[in-house]
């Protein structure tokens, strides 16, 4: 009995923090041009609220496979859900209106290439990745927020 207490509760601080693993760095393409976003205005993209940018292109958000930290993190502190809570919305979601969760890659190097060549993408990656690109990576895209 003990056991099963303990290990509820070590999953409740782990499902229920809002506190992330480590920062989050949001890029853009390098010719998109917004210059910054919220978190907020993140969540919007992200959740399909706002489908477009301010310049009247189509935003095109790029995400993690859920078994990524973080995706985790991601969705817990600017989603403000837990996965499985991210997993019902996008069911409902498609259920009233056919829209699908954004594109979901298995990396953040796939992150990197989609959001080098499309100019309306905007993407996540973990702070120590983004720290380790190259100039010439770095050259493709921008920084327009960075969750801490």
């Amino acid at each position: 009995m003990t056991k099963h207490l303990v290990m509820g509760f070590v999953l409740i601080v782990l499902f229920a923090s809002n506190s992330y693993g480590e920062p989050i760095v949001f890029i853009v393409n390098k010719d998109n041009p917004i210059a910054s976003i919220s978190n907020s205005g993140i969540q919007k993209i992200f959740l399909k609220k706002i489908k477009r940018w301010d310049s009247g292109e189509k935003a095109v958000p790029i995400n993690l496979y859920n078994n990524t930290l973080v995706k985790r993190d991601f969705v817990s502190s600017i989603l403000g859900m837990i996965l499985h809570e991210y997993d019902q919305y996008w069911l409902g979601v498609k259920q009233r209106t056919g829209e699908t969760e954004p594109r979901v890659v298995k990396s953040s190097k796939f992150v990197l290439k989609i959001v080098s060549v499309n100019k309306e993408a905007i993407g996540y990656l973990p702070e120590k990745y983004f720290n380790k690109l190259g100039r010439s990576s770095r050259e493709k895209i921008k920084v327009v927020g960075i969750a801490r």
